[in-house]
């Protein structure tokens, strides 16, 4: 790996073959896992728009098996575990849906760049969701897009607050 950077949510890692990967970063993914379940860890498995859905992402087996079929680090450290039991650990789910939302990076929402609310779109809609407009707009007017755009306010408000110094002072 050459060098990686972090913007709006997305990790840019630039590898030796010059070829770029969007990832979503470790704010990005837990906001989406908060707008999904509110990461609840006893969220279990349900049906989900006609599909079944597991643990606090509401990982689907498709999304599951996309990672497997990568061939990456997800698929040898996780190589033991079945869909629901993955979807149902955190740092398994975390790791399998960052891989299937790179494999798959699209501007969802129109805006013209990658962000972590095109990878919110993705986990809920699917990939092609993400490419149908109509559905994109629709997932964009949804409770769990707004926690989402919540979530990730929060973060960029967190991630600007003054550090603490020493005692209660603050330094800006």
């Amino acid at each position: 790996m050459r060098g990686a950077t972090v913007a709006s949510g997305v990790l840019l890692l630039a590898l030796a073959s010059r070829a770029l990967i969007l990832m979503p970063d470790r704010y990005c993914l837990a906001c989406i896992c908060n707008a999904s379940t509110n990461c609840s860890p006893r969220i279990g498995c349900r049906r989900q728009h006609g599909q079944l859905v597991c643990g606090p992402f509401l990982l689907t087996a498709d999304a599951w098996r996309r990672a497997r079929a990568s061939g990456g680090t997800f698929a040898k450290r996780f190589r033991y575990l079945n869909y629901r039991t993955c979807a149902n650990d955190g740092a398994c789910a975390s790791e399998a849906l960052s891989q299937y939302l790179s494999q798959s990076a699209s501007d969802c929402d129109g805006d013209g760049r990658v962000t972590c609310k095109d990878f919110g779109i993705m986990n809920r809609a699917g990939v092609s969701g993400c490419r149908n407009r109509t559905e994109a707009r629709r997932m964009m007017r949804s409770a769990y897009y707004r926690v989402l755009e919540s979530c990730l306010v929060d973060v960029t408000v967190m991630l600007q607050q003054p550090k603490l110094r020493s005692g209660c002072r603050y330094e800006a």
